[in-house]
């Protein structure tokens, strides 16, 4: 639904072998999707040129943010999605609440204790060229004061 514009209707949709999608639809809830939101997504998957410019956007918004951690030094996870995922060197949980101080929304993917794993690694999702510089520079901010209270 993302690439589509329709992320905060929450519609999908599935593809499959008749007998798949029979068994998927005993279980779907009636009236899982509203009348609004199934004529925009409807309207959504004909417009083909939307698509491809969602795409190209998202290609380049994902090069950009890529080589910006790649400049600060921050290991990225590997994405073709409309999202990066990167090591920022504390617990996900206090940069989250960093940047939300900032007004800038983020998915943490730990808590505020580094347990290993992908708990000191946020994820970002690709936006615009003045939304991808307003979260870069609440990072560096959020990167720094984190710094400087580990001294």
């Amino acid at each position: 639904s993302k690439i589509y514009g329709l992320a905060a209707l929450r519609v999908g949709f599935a593809v499959g072998a008749p007998e798949v999608i029979a068994m998927l639809d005993r279980v779907r809830q009636p009236f899982n999707v509203n009348s609004l939101a199934l004529k925009a997504a409807e309207a959504a998957l004909g417009d083909h040129e939307f698509i491809e410019r969602s795409r190209r956007i998202n290609a380049a918004g994902l090069e950009f943010m890529v080589a910006a951690f790649a400049k600060r030094n921050l290991a990225v996870i590997p994405s073709l999605a409309n999202f990066v995922t990167v090591a920022v060197g504390f617990p996900a949980g206090l940069v989250f609440d960093a940047l939300l101080k900032a007004g800038v929304i983020i998915r943490p993917l730990g808590g505020r204790v580094d347990t290993g794993g992908l708990s000191c690694h946020i994820r970002i999702t690709i936006g615009t060229a003045a939304q991808n510089e307003r979260v870069l520079d609440a990072l560096d901010k959020a990167l720094a004061q984190l710094r400087s209270e580990a001294r």
